[in-house]
């Protein structure tokens, strides 16, 4: 960033951001591997299945043998569905009937 490419202090560069300095420092853990394997599964649900929210994704993951013993909970799929930007198709709405 500014630091390294202009010499700039760390604490006017996070001014500039609007960023916390502690939060400046801090670096993102990184993912293990067990993490990419979900958020892999969970896109290919997403594109076999466009109509299927993260709920039944989920369900979907808890039946694969692939998945027993591992910690599947709602917030962590949840997180890692929005994380990965997926949704559900949008279901169409009924057309209301004019008399």
């Amino acid at each position: 960033m500014a630091v390294e490419k202009f010499g700039a202090s760390e604490r006017l560069e996070c001014k500039i951001l609007g960023q916390n300095r502690s939060a400046f420092r801090k670096k993102k853990p990184d993912m293990g591997f067990q993490e990419v394997q979900l958020r892999a599964d969970l896109r290919a649900v997403a594109v076999k299945h466009p109509a299927w929210g993260w709920r039944k994704a989920r369900w979907h993951l808890l039946a694969q043998p692939a998945w027993d013993g591992v910690a599947l909970n709602r917030k962590r799929i949840r997180r890692l569905w929005r994380g990965e930007g997926l949704a559900c198709k949008p279901r169409a709405r009924k057309k209301r009937r004019t008399e």
